[in-house]
């Protein structure tokens, strides 16, 4: 049985589903999988950009062709191999300038580590392709009349990105905020760097801000949209990441919170030993 989806959306085969945001940001969500995932296609009126390409399961490229009439840059938040299921599909290609994301090129392809890709988790084979440009944490992606700042957001990937829409009071988030569990019990994640980026955003953003998130999180009876989160979610992620914190310090072991912690009504974290770092010693 197909998923039941808002009345904003559409599906436009048998797995991808649609929404407009507005008329120039697309989400483009994968209801069927069992992730939920949501990447979202930014058009300009110069060029276009597509955050995330998806799962492995399905062919995207023919609903961005719909989409996208202006030239594609696509621009992945993190190397999770939920993230780049298609990227090999496309030309351009533009790439966070982190050192661990530079370290994975040889012979002019980028190759994520199986750190950053976690290959065994579905049994996928990390993707090989070209970088066309290196985007500089903090810079601007200009893409005609809409512009995006590059935010370096780790906490459950070291190498995520997020993208900052300041005049539109919007962050296109990935993988560092969404409803349901966050996952810092994956190769790479931090507690320490996601307390310290949601400081960072806290200090930055306005407080009408929107977070459009990667995944999802809805039941077999509920309508599927795309996932959206707002300042007050981040206050409680940085609330619960502190309250681990102190806990940890008073002497609480770790054990306490590797079985998943519940940070708000909205959001729990799986953690596992690696992404205490100092917390508790």
């Amino acid at each position: 049985m197909m998923p039941r989806l808002a009345p904003t959306i559409r599906f436009v085969d048998n797995w991808y589903a649609v929404q407009k945001i507005d008329q120039r940001t697309f989400a483009i969500g994968e209801p069927c999988y069992h992730q939920q995932n949501w990447s979202y296609l930014l058009l300009g009126d110069d060029s276009s950009l597509l955050f995330d390409t998806g799962s492995f399961c399905r062919d995207i490229t023919g609903v961005i062709a719909q989409l996208a009439p202006r030239a594609l840059t696509v621009v992945p938040s993190h190397m999770h191999y939920d993230h780049l299921g298609n990227i090999a599909r496309f030309d351009t290609i533009a790439v966070a300038d982190l050192p661990i994301l530079r370290d994975c090129m040889a012979n002019g392809l980028l190759t994520p580590s199986d750190p950053l890709f976690l290959p065994k988790s579905e049994n996928n084979t990390a993707p090989s392709f070209a970088v066309r440009t290196w985007l500089p944490i903090g810079g601007e992606i200009d893409l005609g009349g809409r512009s995006l700042t590059i935010v370096h957001t780790p906490g459950h990937s070291p190498d995520s990105i997020s993208l900052v829409e300041a005049d539109r009071k919007r962050v296109f988030a990935a993988d560092f905020i969404y409803p349901g569990d966050l996952y810092a019990q994956v190769p790479g994640a931090s507690l320490p760097d996601y307390l310290q980026t949601c400081e960072v955003l806290l200090d930055m953003l306005d407080p009408d801000v929107q977070f459009y998130c990667a995944h999802g999180n809805r039941m077999d009876d509920q309508e599927h949209s795309a996932p959206l989160l707002h300042q007050n979610d981040l206050v409680d992620l940085t609330a619960g990441l502190n309250a681990i914190k102190a806990k940890l310090s008073s002497g609480e072991p770790r054990e306490t919170f590797t079985a998943g912690s519940k940070l708000s009504d909205t959001m729990n974290i799986r953690i596992n030993n690696d992404a205490f770092g100092t917390w508790g010693q």
